[in-house]
């Protein structure tokens, strides 16, 4: 099971990297940016990254917006990240329910004395 949780958690975090990263392209070719409580310099792709894993999650803390084309990106990104999650819930509770019930006592007879 900390296979499976592991592997989920790994594959999200490598979503949330390739939609920082286009969120960077992005800016870098001036379709839009990210204002707010950024740090820019040599933490410039630290606020993509946090800032996609605020919209991956449907966090959504306000104190960096996107403007221009990001704000789309972010907005796929969010509706991405809802689905993915909720559909990794769903599959970790099914794998959880299969390997609970080979551990578990069969049920006894209710019905007969």
């Amino acid at each position: 099971m900390f296979v499976v949780l592991a592997t989920i958690f790994t594959l999200h975090l490598a979503e949330v990297l390739v939609f920082a990263a286009l969120l960077a392209l992005i800016e870098v070719a001036g379709f839009g940016g990210l204002a707010g409580a950024t740090y820019g310099g040599a933490g410039w792709f630290v606020d993509h990254f946090y800032f996609s894993i605020a919209a991956y999650t449907t966090l959504g803390l306000g104190d960096i917006v996107p403007h221009g084309a990001i704000r789309m990106v972010t907005g796929i990104e969010a509706l991405a990240g809802l689905v993915l999650v909720t559909w990794s819930a769903s599959f970790t509770y099914l794998m959880m329910e299969r390997l609970w019930a080979d551990r578990l006592p069969p049920p006894a007879d209710q019905g007969e004395e």
